[in-house]
């Protein structure tokens, strides 16, 4: 039976919230439940947090906050804290849960499936568990796909068949199911759904641009011509996580190319981004290396922007550079357009972007570029955008429109209606891979 019309109560269990923001999990997690609750639904936030850190202070954002420290942080993956995460949930909070009696439990990654388990599985629901939420699985990222990509390790196909079976069981369990993308809705469903309910059809929910970056973009002039657009812009940008995972070294390898002429045209190399996990800060270093390097006159911004910090950088940016082949959403693309940046994302043969989705290549909101093909090829592609300002000028402007537009509001009330929707089926369902959880 599809949810009642009226507000909604909501249990939601994301192993990254507020307390110590590493990534951009944590901040999709907190517009999630930020936009929810101004449209007037009630959010309970159960979340881990960092071992000996201050606890968080509940906002007007939440209905309640549970922290639960977790002895290892600033990663997602099999290695992150989600065994003591699950292990935290406690009689207590389990009550006070039962006492809130959520229509949903929105959880957010398979990191957090083990938490929704182990609460629903409490003794506290009493007599036939009725009231226990059905699964709401918000897949912010498919592990399956992501951690193999360049990985060649001893416990490589241990992590894969892991990440296969949590999520696999994730989506088995779920009476609703969101995604970043169509290509990963399009995975889930195909890929990890063999233990998908025929009545759990997997939904691509596109990522809103962060509210307060909104704000701040819509306060800026983008500029009402060609020659207004490109007032004050000389950076040609690159600005992820400096990871093997964001092939961030593909934007070294483009500047060694591409350097020199940029130099004559007066286009500075503007690199913004750091390492999330420590194993990444030797890759992170060596690409800043290579960048500096390639491009002595580089303007390097280390670790990850606050909003006015972003607002910067784009407002003076030409053009942005996604190097990644394969990317679940990629929300800076979303933030450079706010500002009225475009950029080059991939259009290759294999592999998506998804924030591609909102700006689409074929209608003008991005620039596709086949990000496989050698680096003085993609180089060569770069090298036309930008010389080619009234054409940059119009995407930027295209996509600062559509990003503007799809809001947090609209983003929850789209989540909403998924939820009004879908069945809610029991909350459990083992099967072989619920022993991995």
């Amino acid at each position: 039976m599809a949810t009642a019309a009226g507000p909604l109560r909501l249990v939601f269990l994301t192993l990254e919230y507020k307390a110590g923001t590493f990534s951009g999990n944590g901040i999709y997690a907190q517009s999630q439940v930020r936009s929810l609750t101004r449209l007037g639904h009630r959010v309970f936030v159960i979340s881990a947090a960092p071992e000996a850190s201050p606890s968080t202070s509940k906002t007007s954002d939440e209905y309640a906050l549970i922290e639960i420290p977790v002895p290892v942080w600033g990663r997602l993956d099999r290695k992150s804290g989600w065994r003591e995460f699950s292990e935290g949930i406690t009689p207590a909070i389990c009550t006070q849960v039962v006492s809130f009696a959520p229509h949903w439990a929105l959880v957010v990654d398979w990191s957090a499936i083990g938490t929704y388990k182990r609460l629903v599985n409490a003794d506290c629901w009493g007599e036939g568990g009725v009231n226990k939420p059905p699964l709401a699985y918000l897949n912010y990222r498919i592990y399956a796909v992501t951690e193999y990509k360049r990985r060649d390790d001893e416990d490589r196909e241990a992590d894969q068949e892991f990440y296969r079976m949590a999520e696999s069981s994730a989506v088995g369990m779920a009476s609703a199911i969101t995604a970043l993308s169509t290509a990963d809705a399009r995975y889930l469903e195909v890929d990890l759904g063999d233990a998908r309910r025929k009545e759990v059809v997997p939904k691509a929910l596109l990522p809103p641009l962060r509210e307060d970056i909104r704000q701040i973009a819509l306060s800026k002039d983008k500029g009402g011509s060609n020659q207004g657009w490109e007032k004050g812009r000389l950076y040609f940008t690159c600005c992820v996580r400096l990871s093997e995972e964001k092939n961030a070294m593909l934007f070294a390898a483009v500047l060694e190319e591409l350097a020199p002429w940029l130099e004559t045209v007066g286009i500075q190399p503007l690199l913004c981004g750091g390492a999330a996990k420590a194993e990444e800060g030797s890759y992170a270093q060596a690409v800043k290396e290579r960048v500096s390097k390639a491009a002595p006159g580089v303007v390097l911004k280390d670790g990850f922007l606050p909003p006015e910090g972003l607002a910067e950088v784009f407002s003076r940016t030409l053009l942005n550079f996604h190097p990644c082949v394969y990317d679940a959403y990629g929300m800076t693309i979303v933030e450079a357009a706010a500002f009225g940046v475009p950029s080059v994302v991939n259009k290759g043969t294999a592999g998506a972007v998804g924030a591609a989705d909102l700006l689409r290549i074929r209608d003008g909101m991005a620039i596709g570029v086949n990000l496989e093909r050698k680096p003085a090829q993609i180089a060569e592609a770069v090298k036309e955008a930008l010389l080619d300002r009234r054409k940059l000028a119009e995407v930027g402007t295209a996509a600062a429109g559509k990003a503007m537009a799809w809001s947090e509001e609209a983003n929850a009330k789209e989540l909403v209606d998924i939820l009004r929707s879908s069945p809610r089926l029991p909350p459990s369902r083992p099967g072989p891979e619920d022993a991995v959880l």
